[in-house]
């Protein structure tokens, strides 16, 4: 151990005399090259039904995945069928098909060590799948069934709306949850289907015969996205697709009109929720551009600066790290569709909630009053452009960002010229775009809480004040 000791002094001492002799850069003065995006692309083809099919080979494991992607969803519900575009998601994997019972299904996806699932999403259907590669072709028969031959069978029905009723309520007993149910209701309009929650007492009232009307209207080829990623010829899943997924086309055009938003209020509100708790869920906000608007770039800036990107955002370290107002605060222009929310989010002491508001008000001015910083903007774009790529690590992610895109109307070439664009901003137009799309006298807040404590909070706002049943 003694001989040990000078052998490492001397280790030492000759390290510091040769990093001595250099003269290193700091960490934050080393430049990198660029970043540049250039993923391949996927082959794109069209079947004579009008389903669109993106293809991507890849052998790194012999699986295939498969993405069915339905222009269907809540986003297309009315008042007397909110809920059902969730409940026809759940049955296309779990109540059979014209062929095959609901057991007979699970059996053949099970035996064959098929991974099968479908849910709805705001203004889409999807079913995803994932096999081993020599089995792929049963797989998509039985795929192409469960997509366009659902049975609907009763009995699995009563099971599957039973399990809607309980998941809903775990999210009514969120006073998160309801918070931001009451705020959507507030910048959409109450009919809005985006706004809308269906009761027990709806989803138990649906029939099998209104799942299958619904199922005939927006399960048509020409609503219909598919990609395949895996290990597989072209040639091949080209020929599979042909041969599985070229149904019969509809001759009628589905003509739907989007869903207009229509604000409750008009100028700056609290809309109190009564519920007894010692914590406060807030939202806070009001309608934004569309999501493809030409500030978009800017407003991606803007969102790591006030309160997208964790500790390092405005909002999270004022009103947290500062100041202890809250366990977690965000807040962004979050893309939705046909519009963007400007939204802030928060949970705090009700006896503390007017404090945290205003402070939260506070930086949202500063974000449209003042120039952010050099440092600010160089670390949110460096943020931007390092996690951009890691997006599409694999190449299923790839599609599923070109299906999302096209969904909110972004040009074809958007990811392409991504990161160009981002590099392209400047602090100026950051500021303007807040300038522009934030209305300070035009914000809605939804305060979960006890009634009496939180009236009192936001009485120094100056704001209206008005109470809300729960949903």
């Amino acid at each position: 151990m003694k001989r040990v000791q000078p052998i490492v002094i001397f280790l030492i001492m000759i390290f510091i005399g040769v990093a001595s002799a250099y003269d290193f850069p700091l960490p934050d003065e080393i430049e990198a090259s660029p970043l540049n995006f250039n993923p391949l692309e996927p082959a794109e083809f069209q079947l004579q039904n009008g389903i669109n099919v993106w293809m991507f080979k890849n052998k790194t494991l012999p699986l295939v995945n498969i993405l069915i992607e339905i222009n269907a969803g809540e986003f297309y519900e009315n008042h007397n069928t909110t809920g059902i575009s969730s409940l026809v998601a759940s049955m296309l994997t779990s109540g059979g098909t014209a062929s095959m019972s609901p057991m007979e299904v699970d059996e053949f996806l099970e035996c064959n060590a098929i991974d099968m699932r479908s849910f709805s999403m705001m203004d889409m259907t999807r079913v995803e799948m994932s096999c081993l590669a020599p089995d792929i072709d049963k797989a998509l028969a039985m795929m192409k069934e469960i997509v366009f031959e659902p049975a609907f069978d009763e009995e699995r029905l009563t099971i599957v709306k039973e399990n809607e009723i309980a998941r809903l309520k775990r999210y009514r007993d969120n006073p998160f949850f309801e918070a931001r149910y009451v705020f959507e209701q507030a910048i959409f309009g109450e009919n809005n289907p985006i706004a809308q929650i269906p009761s027990d007492e709806q989803i138990r009232a649906f029939t099998r015969e209104q799942l299958v009307e619904y199922h005939q209207k927006f399960f048509r080829p020409d609503r219909v996205k598919i990609a395949a990623v895996g290990d597989f010829k072209m040639e091949n899943m080209e020929q599979l697709m042909l041969r599985h997924f070229n149904v019969a086309a509809v001759d009628d055009e589905l003509k739907l009109i989007d869903p207009v938003p229509e604000p409750k209020y008009t100028k700056n509100t609290v809309v109190i929720v009564d519920k007894e708790a010692t914590q406060a869920s807030l939202f806070m906000g009001h309608l934004g551009p569309p999501p493809s608007n030409p500030d978009h770039y800017a407003l991606e800036i803007f969102n790591l600066v006030f309160g997208a990107s964790g500790f390092s955002s405005r909002l999270m370290n004022r009103v947290r790290t500062q100041e202890g107002l809250a366990y977690f605060v965000f807040g962004a222009f979050q893309k939705m569709k046909p519009r963007t929310v400007m939204n802030v989010g928060l949970q705090t002491k009700t006896d503390s909630a007017a404090e945290a508001v205003k402070l939260c008000l506070e930086i949202m001015n500063d974000m449209r009053t003042e120039n952010i910083s050099s440092i600010e903007m160089k670390m949110a774009k460096e943020s931007t452009v390092n996690s951009f790529v890691f997006k599409f690590e694999r190449p299923m992610n790839l599609i599923k960002q070109i299906f999302y895109y096209k969904n909110l109307s972004f040009d074809e070439n958007y990811l392409e010229k991504y990161l160009a664009n981002i590099r392209k901003v400047t602090r100026e137009d950051v500021l303007n775009a807040a300038k522009t799309h934030i209305d300070p006298m035009k914000l809605v807040m939804v305060a979960v809480g006890p009634k009496d404590i939180l009236t009192t909070e936001f009485e120094s706002l100056g704001w209206d004040i008005v109470y809300s049943d729960k949903p």
